[in-house]
């Protein structure tokens, strides 16, 4: 499989089986899936994003936020978390 940046990829639960590090995202946890990943090239790095439909906790928390960029996915606005 190609995988190419500016695109939206689901991580297969084996890939987290397999890695087994508990500080990734865990999938069902707390009834919620896994959230798809928006992948970015920068050199020879292909970085995966998650994209998370939490959009307002961080400007309820902070006033502001300066690490998310809120963009509409499939029609449902999502968060974009840097």
């Amino acid at each position: 499989m190609e995988i190419k940046t500016g695109y939206l990829y689901h991580i297969k639960d084996e890939y987290f089986d397999v890695v087994n590090d508990e500080n990734l995202m865990q999938n069902h946890e707390r009834g919620k899936k896994r959230p798809p990943y928006f992948t970015v090239k920068e050199g020879n790095i292909l970085w995966f994003i998650p994209i998370s439909s939490i959009v307002d906790k961080k400007t309820d928390k902070y006033g502001f936020c300066n690490t998310i960029i809120i963009e509409k996915i499939f029609s449902e606005d999502c968060a974009i978390l840097l």
